[in-house]
């Protein structure tokens, strides 16, 4: 079913200066995944304008109950069939379920349908890559959506190639990267990952003021760690270890007695 496009405008008003426009009458505007409440200077909020607030649904001003219900059926409908049987390594079911039921995923991400505007997202609105936005354990962040979105889209490998070197944003490069982790089988996963283990391009993976870390370093910790980022991704770490021990286990050296080199080398740094 084609998504539901927001059509509401507030027509400019052309009443006589003596009568007062009533602020009550105005419908309330659909806040984005961060906010309470609606923000004017809310690029994420900006997208859910002409939402009514407790719908999602835009329908005008006063949308009738039976356009309501149909148009939730619809989105409802559509979020099950386009997540049927997609189960991803390191989704856990409460953060699947989180996206899935997120404002932000079903009435923005479910209206892009090419890599191309997945991009364009991730550029405008993703600030860190982390599963959950700022001081909360109930939002998913913008780029772990984008990351379920993006598994829903099934890429091409050229296409993953192209976010994993895009120049233009480094959270589009991590975006493209944590797919692979979690999407991907193991092998394929590793012989892939382990190309960037050497990148030097520095990244804020945190959403706090969090240390700058190179790409290289932040890609080691998601093969490394059981559990990176707190996504429990045991599985592929298992199988990747049981068959590719004595190169890990190369590669570590590697990593350990390149270290000063890498430090001596150009750097790109990001904010």
């Amino acid at each position: 079913s084609d998504c539901v496009q927001s059509s509401s405008r507030l027509a400019s008003s052309h009443h006589a200066p003596s009568k007062e426009v009533r602020l009550d009458c105005l419908p309330q505007l659909q806040p984005c995944h961060l906010h309470r409440r609606h923000r004017q200077s809310c690029k994420r909020c900006a997208a859910f304008r002409g939402l009514p607030v407790g719908t999602g649904i835009a329908a005008g001003i006063s949308p009738s109950p039976s356009a309501s219900r149909e148009a939730a059926t619809n989105l409802d409908r559509e979020c099950s069939s386009s997540d049927k049987c997609l189960a991803l390594e390191g989704f856990s079911s409460k953060l699947q379920s989180q996206v899935l039921q997120s404002a932000y995923f079903r009435y923005v991400l479910l209206c892009l349908n090419d890599v191309e505007s997945l991009v364009d997202e991730l550029q405008n609105h993703a600030d860190h890559a982390e599963p959950y936005t700022p001081h909360s354990h109930n939002d998913p962040s913008t780029l772990f959506c984008c990351i379920y979105r993006l598994s829903q889209l099934q890429p091409s490998k050229e296409q993953v190639q192209q976010l994993v070197g895009f120049k233009g944003s480094v959270m589009v490069r991590a975006a493209g990267m944590l797919h692979i982790r979690f999407s991907w089988p193991p092998g394929d996963a590793w012989t892939w990952l382990r190309k960037f283990l050497f990148d030097r391009e520095f990244f804020r993976p945190g959403c706090s003021a969090s240390a700058s870390v190179t790409m290289g370093d932040w890609v080691e910790s998601l093969l490394r760690h059981e559990k990176p980022l707190g996504c429990n991704t045991s599985l592929l770490l298992t199988r990747v270890r049981k068959g590719t021990s004595s190169q890990w286990a190369g590669l570590v050296r590697s990593l350990q007695t390149s270290d000063l080199r890498r430090k001596s080398l150009p750097r790109t740094h990001h904010p």
